[in-house]
């Protein structure tokens, strides 16, 4: 009985199901030591917000100019740190050029830890496969079908069908893999019946590594 993992890889593209919800926040002041922002082991930074500039007037000293921010800091801060461990923060005219002259600035970052998704992809007609996650982690199952949805995945000869979903496979899928170190698939029509007869379908499962006592 077989689960068939032709691709198993780790993709910065993130849309888990399950973060930690706590926002926090970061400041890196212009002419001191840059700031290390980091995430926990299997989690990575998600920007909500960002600025290089002065919106207070009491933050990293005291100047009356509070209104003064530089237009591509989010932009440049995310391309630093987004979808990464860790990042450093470093306050600089050099990085995001002079809004306002003769004001101490300031970096504000505001962000979320979120788990690093995985895809996972197994054929039909293949192998056996087992997903793991590293020890002390288990796998969070936020996505997963049996069947088709494009052209190139386990691509036979000439599929046409990509609208192809099993009724209930998310479930069957979940139930074996959630919240467990490791689990096995089944990439058969005899585990979730067959939704187009003559189609070459697949798993296709996303998911998360998150500390085991979550």
């Amino acid at each position: 009985m077989s689960v068939i993992f032709k691709t198993i890889s780790v993709v910065l593209f993130l849309l888990p199901v399950w973060t930690d919800a706590t926002q926090h926040t970061r400041f890196a002041c212009e002419h001191q030591t840059p700031v290390r922002v980091s995430c926990p082991a299997h989690y990575v930074i998600d920007v909500q917000d960002a600025f290089y500039g002065r919106l207070e007037k009491d933050r990293c000293g005291w100047n009356k100019n509070d209104h003064c921010k530089a237009g591509n800091s989010l932009t440049i801060i995310k391309k630093n740190c987004q979808n990464k461990n860790s990042c450093v923060l470093k306050a600089h005219n050099s990085v995001f050029g002079d809004p306002c002259h003769g004001v101490v600035k300031y970096i504000k970052l505001v962000y979320q830890c979120v788990p690093i998704e995985r895809v996972a992809i197994a054929c039909e007609h293949e192998a056996d496969v087992t997903v793991s996650c590293p020890r002390g982690t288990v796998i969070r199952v936020f996505q997963a079908f049996y069947g088709r949805d494009d052209l190139t995945t386990c691509y036979r000869y000439h599929e046409t069908n990509t609208n192809c979903k099993a009724k209930g496979s998310y479930q069957k899928i979940r139930h074996a893999c959630d919240y467990k170190n490791s689990c096995v698939l089944w990439a058969k029509n005899s585990k979730f019946g067959d939704p187009c007869r003559g189609v070459r379908k697949f798993i296709k499962m996303n998911y998360s590594c998150i500390p085991q006592y979550h």
